[in-house]
């Protein structure tokens, strides 16, 4: 009997170690939802409305036993007292997750990078790990800002993400015999290319080798070109304006010739008026591109349904063949574009009563079936992380908004200096160039003159802020 009785506790024993380890998790796993469970998460979003319109419909349909409710963020974007203080936002936020406890949170990515680091965060390689959520499909650059800003890892998961591509309208590129763009071109090489156009069509209609979007100023295309070369206007310790190295020089060359040439768009040009009817030659002048009187331009994905509209519009004009390739990169990285962003990471709060349920949302809109749901009906500008789910209704591809890696944010080294020295820059900038657009002064006249007056402006700059920083130090309310 006694050998019955342990063969009998030591089955027990065994079923009941099966089961806890069906039960059990490992650290940062999540315990799965059973069939017929029922939960409920809080979202913290911006505008409950439209987080149905996108998101909470859909989820809902996919999981009817996660209720979901909404803490909307809107109102803390208003401005206090006229004024809206990013630094007061964001205090704002921390103040609203603590009341309210939401499960998931929307956030910008430095928010994510600033929750990351306080630990407001919930890991999610571990249940990422547990579920295997194939992340392989999802845009590398999309993946690798969050971990840059996770500190190594993923804390939150972004479903979409913004990026520009170069457009390029195929039928003027044939009818002028110039070659076609190609991906990962330089700004030197583009504008080149920009050139071998005329500034008007068969017709006297003004034509555009390349336009940016709105209008352009010699300062502007300067700014554009040197901030994708990666170029510093003041050295690394903010002290020392650096504007006239040989890169510098090369840039300014590059603008004036683009400038003179009029291959690109200006902002004298004429803009037609609030309410005029939508002709041709006014739609020309708020989008040439879009009214086939453009060879390129560079856009986000919104481009595209401006094309469509206005080729409704334009009912007498054969509608155009365009193409996409990459946007311009810098000419010693060609791997690497300027504009890739995410406005929008989701994350589980830490400190979730419902962390399951809250990954159950962000693994689903960061998913392969909502991906496809939304295919078709994507929000301005933006485009989906899941790097297989788009092409238009002509089968055209959007590889050229995928292709590039995502870079550190560039700003010329100005955010090194004191804010004032940026306007200064500019001023300066746009004066002496302008002369020599003009033909008024050479360009080596003008370096002299930008490298005298910069350093000036940017010493002067320094002073005050000196000035300004000893004030506060010795006024009433800092010694308080």
């Amino acid at each position: 009997m006694g050998k019955w009785f342990v063969i009998a506790a030591a089955t027990a024993i065994t079923a009941m170690a099966v089961t806890g380890c069906q039960d059990a998790t490992k650290p940062g796993e999540l315990k799965p939802l059973g069939k017929n469970d029922k939960a409920a998460i809080k979202v913290m979003f911006s505008g409950e409305n439209y987080f149905y319109q996108e998101y909470g419909r859909l989820f809902m349909g996919r999981y009817p036993n996660i209720d979901v409710e909404v803490a909307d963020t809107q109102s803390l974007h208003q401005p206090v007292g006229g004024v809206f203080s990013l630094k007061g936002y964001d205090e704002a936020v921390r103040t609203f997750i603590d009341e309210q406890q939401p499960d998931v949170l929307e956030l910008s990515a430095d928010q994510y990078a600033q929750f990351t680091a306080e630990g407001r965060l919930l890991n999610l390689e571990p249940v990422i790990k547990q579920d295997q959520f194939d992340t392989e499909s999802i845009h590398p650059a999309v993946l690798q800002l969050l971990r840059d800003k996770g500190n190594g890892a993923l804390y939150g998961l972004s479903p979409q993400f913004r990026s520009q591509a170069l457009f390029y309208n195929a039928d003027l590129f044939r009818q002028y015999g110039v070659e076609p763009p190609s991906d990962s071109m330089s700004w030197s090489e583009l504008l080149l290319l920009a050139e071998r156009f005329p500034t008007e069509n068969e017709k006297g209609k003004r034509l555009y080798g390349f336009t940016f979007e709105g209008s352009s100023t010699l300062i502007t295309i300067v700014y554009q070109i040197a901030m994708t070369e990666n170029l510093l206007a003041v050295s690394p310790d903010g002290k020392t304006a650096t504007v006239t190295s040989g890169a510098w020089k090369r840039v300014f060359e590059i603008a004036i010739g683009a400038f003179r040439s009029r291959a690109v768009n200006l902002a004298d040009e004429p803009q037609p008026d609030a309410g005029t009817p939508a002709t041709a030659d006014n739609l020309s002048n708020e989008n040439a591109f879009a009214a086939g009187r453009s060879a390129m331009t560079l856009d986000s994905s919104n481009l595209i349904q401006i094309i469509a509209q206005s080729q409704e519009v334009l009912t007498t004009d054969k509608p155009f063949d365009w193409h996409l390739v990459t946007e311009p990169v810098g000419s010693n990285d060609r791997t690497t574009g300027d504009s890739f962003s995410v406005d929008t990471v989701f994350a589980v709060n830490a400190h979730s009563a419902n962390p399951r349920a809250a990954w159950e949302f962000i693994k689903y809109v960061s998913g392969e079936d909502y991906a496809r749901a939304k295919s078709h009906a994507l929000t301005a500008g933006q485009l989906l992380s899941r790097t297989d789910a788009i092409r238009d209704s002509e089968g055209r591809g959007y590889e050229a908004f995928y292709k590039l890696q995502s870079g550190p944010e560039k700003t010329l080294g100005l955010n090194k200096a004191p804010i004032e020295f940026n306007s200064s820059l500019f001023s300066l900038l746009n004066d002496e160039l302008s002369q020599v657009a003009s033909g008024a002064i050479s360009l080596d006249e003008a370096m002299n003159a930008i490298q005298s007056g910069a350093q000036a402006t940017l010493d002067e700059a320094w002073e005050r802020d000196k000035l300004s920083k000893a004030e506060s130090s010795n006024s009433p309310a800092a010694s308080d």
